[in-house]
C-alpha cells in the first residue's frame, strides 16, 4: 500500500529534472512510475516463488474458516496428509493439505499472511511422466500468472469444495480420453510434489519476469483470466493440450 501511495505521488508531482519536458513531464513520469510498478511486482512475485521454500509443520490450531473447508474436503473422501504447514513464501501461508488416492488428486486449504488474511482452497493433479498438471480453484486471483508449458488451470469463481472437485474430476476424465492420465498421489509425495510445482512456476516466471509481471498486473486490475471455466472450453487450454500431445509450443 505504501508503495502505491509513493508511486501515485510521483506521478502527480514529477521531480524537478523533468521540468525541461514542459507539459510532457507528466506523461514521462507516468511511464517511469509504470516501469517502477512492474519492477516492484516482479520482485514481489519472485519472493513469493522462492528457490528453496521452507515448509514447517505448525502446532497452531486451524482458524474457523479453514476448519469448515477441511470438513468439506473430508466429506468428499480426502484425507489430511499431516499437520498444517507453515509455507515460507512472502508473505508466508498456512496450508492444510489433503490427498484423494482414488481420484489421484491433492487438495489444499490455505490462509495467506496478507492483511487482511485470505482463506481459499484448490485441487491439483499431476500427469504421468512429468508431462504437466491440472489445477482447479475458485478464486480468479489464483491464475494471474501466465501458465508454463503443460500447466492446465481452471477457475470456477465462487465454487464450493464439492462443485470444484466435481469439475476437477471431469477435467481429469477429459484428459484421460486423450491419453493424458493423472499419476497416483499419496501423503508421502505431497511435499515433494508441492515443492516441484512451485519450482516449475518459478522457472516459468524467470524466463520472462517483466512480461509475467505486466500480465499479473493486468489480470489483477481487470479481474480477468483466460483460465475461466472448465478446460474443455478454454482456448488457452487447447494450446496446452497440443503441447502435451505433440510437443508443439504452448
Amino acid at each position: 500500500m505504501a508503495i502505491g501511495v509513493l508511486l501515485g505521488f510521483l506521478a502527480l508531482h514529477p521531480p524537478g529534472w523533468l521540468r525541461a519536458l514542459g507539459p510532457f513531464r507528466y506523461a514521462a513520469m507516468a511511464a517511469v512510475v509504470l516501469l517502477l510498478l512492474v519492477g516492484f511486482v516482479a520482485l514481489l512475485i519472485a519472493s513469493n516463488l522462492p528457490a528453496d521454500v521452507k515448509m514447517v509443520p505448525s502446532q497452531a490450531s486451524l482458524p474457523p474458516g479453514m476448519v469448515s473447508l477441511e470438513g468439506e474436503f473430508r466429506a468428499l473422501g480426502f484425507v489430511p496428509v499431516g499437520p498444517p504447514l507453515e509455507v515460507g513464501t512472502a508473505p508466508p501461508a498456512l496450508v492444510q493439505a489433503f490427498v484423494h488416492d482414488e481420484a489421484r488428486a491433492y487438495g489444499t486449504v490455505f490462509r495467506t499472511g496478507t492483511l487482511p488474511a485470505r482463506v481459499a482452497f484448490d485441487c491439483f493433479s499431476l500427469l504421468a511422466g512429468g508431462r504437466g498438471g491440472l489445477s482447479s480453484g475458485a478464486e480468479r486471483g489464483g491464475a494471474v500468472l501466465p501458465a508454463g508449458p503443460g500447466s492446465l488451470s481452471q477457475i470456477i469463481p465462487g465454487a464450493s469444495v464439492a462443485r470444484l472437485f466435481a469439475v476437477h474430476r471431469r477435467a481429469l476424465e477429459f484428459l484421460c480420453v486423450r491419453g493424458l492420465v493423472a499419476r497416483p498421489v499419496s501423503a508421502a509425495t505431497f511435499e515433494t510434489d508441492f515443492r516441484n510445482g512451485l519450482a516449475r512456476q518459478r522457472r516459468s516466471f524467470l524466463r520472462a519476469p517483466l512480461r509475467s509481471a505486466v500480465i499479473a498486473i493486468w489480470r489483477t486490475a481487470t479481474r480477468t483470466t483466460p483460465h475461466l471455466g472448465p478446460i474443455e472450453g478454454q482456448r488457452v487450454a487447447q494450446r496446452q493440450l497440443r503441447f502435451l500431445l505433440t510437443g508443439a509450443g504452448a
